[in-house]
């Protein structure tokens, strides 16, 4: 029986103003859920040279990533190019630029907080095309999203998926180059995800793909893996390429391999507006430990790859989304932090082993002269309009904090000039190269991304391996290195 009177008035308006309350709650949670921003931050090379390993075997993983973890763990995805297969059943391999480690290396980045890795580079069948299924179970059982491999019978291009404000963010990720000239692999067996121009449709295939995981997908990231090692700007086909990736609805394209920083761009597409980052650098590797800013990385006519110090610059790109509503996230904002290898090559006591950790660059440069110039010059070179403010990284405070004081114990160099007159000539005696600078001719560009030689860890520049139908017959030192017995 229905209320009638002023009691079933008052009882109706208590009704009415119940729902009003539970329907400004309901837009006041919609509201704040709009407000909350998740942060993705994505890292360029992780190379595991020589001294890479044998620095995280003396000094444990949380030293070696100790100056960048902080950030990587306050971020809600952390995302890195992951240069080298981790194959357990076969040895550790560090020699002739073909790579492999174990689950060590792997349980390292885990804890440093890196939650995907991009397998698809060059380096991707250095234990050959049955290494790239044991590399994703490596990766997968740390904890870590493999990112670029195609699974046996299924898509060549096929997206990783995350969780990001409880909606799905795709990363997709491809190489656009390989070190060796070898047969695509049958879809019957775990492969790379690849997209080079001029291979069948693999570069169209791979657009495509972006197409279709945008209808699917809450946000769209792209990793290509592609460019001119050691160069300062992307080629041509490159930029159109980006291009092509952020018109078929990329939130972002993130590429990485000339081991240097190149310059961000901005692409509007339709409403939305796409960082389009060509070059991260590297994040962690050992390929140079100089700091000067003037110095110059030629010695005698050729290229001395430990006397350039853009080796050992990177560039974090930091993306920022919010949740504009069910089923969609939104890029609020972009940019980049500056982070530096930490190398104490010309600090370390004879015998002793070389200190190599991630770091981020010192605002300005902190307190060193050297470590300043490296700051002005990135700025000038990647571009000042889209560096990040710390305020908008997590783990930033803490970050500094502790980068600086690795630095200050063991990062800063002697003035270049001086440390390597030490290592030419530690005696007295007459000049001649340093060890580790390279007698061969500067890196020819390749516009068509395919590499006729590469540059070793310790600078030395040798022609390219056989391509490796599997890995190759393999000899063992006592430390469990892999070395090719034509070559020891």
């Amino acid at each position: 029986m229905g209320l009638h009177g002023p009691r079933g008035v008052v009882v109706a308006a208590a009704r009415i103003e119940q729902r009003i309350l539970t329907l400004h709650a309901d837009y006041r949670a919609e509201l704040a859920e709009r407000a909350r921003v998740a942060t993705v931050v994505f890292g360029g090379d992780v190379v595991p040279h020589g001294d890479v390993l044998d620095a995280l075997g003396a000094y444990g993983a949380e030293q070696q990533w100790q100056g960048i973890a902080p950030v990587l763990r306050g971020a809600d995805l952390a995302l890195v190019n992951f240069e080298t297969p981790a194959v357990p059943s076969r040895p550790i391999s560090r020699v002739q630029l073909q790579f492999n480690v174990h689950d060590d290396f792997v349980q390292a980045l885990a804890q440093a907080g890196i939650d995907g890795a991009s397998v698809a580079n060059n380096h991707g069948y250095d234990m050959g095309v049955s290494g790239v299924a044991e590399t994703l179970a490596t990766l997968t059982r740390a904890g870590i999203v493999p990112m670029g491999g195609a699974l046996a019978r299924g898509p060549s291009v096929s997206p990783a998926r995350f969780t990001v404000l409880g909606e799905t963010l795709c990363v997709l990720a491809a190489t656009r180059l390989l070190n060796f000239d070898m047969p695509t692999p049958r879809d019957t067996h775990t492969r790379l995800t690849l997209a080079r121009d001029g291979e069948g449709t693999e570069a169209s295939d791979f657009v495509h793909a972006i197409t279709a995981a945008r209808a699917d997908c809450a946000a769209v990231i792209v990793s290509l893996h592609t460019g001119v090692e050691y160069g300062d700007q992307p080629l041509r086909g490159d930029r159109d390429f980006f291009r092509r990736c952020a018109e078929a609805g990329a939130d972002a394209v993130i590429g990485h391999h000339s081991h240097t920083p190149h310059p961000v761009e901005s692409m509007t597409v339709g409403a939305r507006e796409v960082p389009l980052f060509y070059s991260l650098g590297n994040l962690l590797s050992n390929q140079g430990y100089a700091a000067e800013a003037r110095l110059e990385p030629i010695r005698d006519g050729a290229y001395a790859m430990p006397l350039d110090p853009r080796t050992r610059e990177g560039l974090l790109a930091v993306l920022r989304f919010n949740r504009p509503g069910p089923g969609r996230l939104s890029l609020r904002s972009s940019g980049w932090v500056p982070v530096w290898t930490l190398n104490g090559h010309s600090r370390r006591e004879s015998h002793s082993v070389t200190h190599i950790e991630a770091a981020l660059m010192p605002r300005e440069g902190g307190q060193d002269p050297m470590l300043q110039a490296r700051w002005q010059s990135l700025r000038t070179r990647i571009g000042a309009n889209s560096l990040m403010d710390e305020s908008e990284l997590p783990g930033s405070a803490q970050g500094y904090v502790q980068s600086a004081a690795r630095i200050a114990a063991w990062g800063r160099v002697l003035t270049p000039s001086r440390a390597v007159a030490r290592e030419a000539h530690p005696s007295g005696g007459p000049t001649r190269s340093p060890p580790g600078v390279m007698s061969a001719p500067m890196p020819r560009r390749e516009p068509s991304g395919r590499l006729t030689h590469r540059s070793n860890v310790r600078g030395e520049m040798r022609s390219k391996a056989p391509p490796p139908t599997e890995a190759p017959r393999s000899t063992y030192r006592g430390s469990g290195e892999r070395t090719n017995p034509s070559q020891s």
